[in-house]
């Protein structure tokens, strides 16, 4: 978003205001921070090998997929992750697009 303002000297002056994630038009959406540099503890890549990494790390675009876990079932994640499905609150069904 540009603003435009008047400074001092009675000129005018165009600046992006950051956003607000307050607002309508954001007030639904979902937001991911990246955090390039930032050093966790608990990160795979620092356990990996360059070998490894280089095995697992995506040539391409990931294409997003939606798995059906029923209880008890193990999704493995490139033999680096495992979910477990051990418990579900209430009984579903899966939705319509499924």
């Amino acid at each position: 978003m540009t603003f435009k303002a008047k400074n001092s000297d009675s000129e005018t002056v165009a600046f992006r205001k950051p956003y607000n994630s307050e607002t309508s038009i954001f007030k639904r959406s979902h937001f991911c921070y990246d955090t390039p540099g930032a050093v966790y503890r608990d990160q795979i890549l620092d356990i990996l090998t360059l070998e490894e990494l280089l095995k697992v790390l995506p040539k391409e675009i990931i294409t997003p997929r939606t798995v059906l876990l029923r209880l008890n079932q193990t999704l493995y994640l490139s033999g680096l992750a495992r979910v477990d499905l051990l418990q579900v609150p209430v009984s579903s069904s899966p939705s319509e697009h499924m």
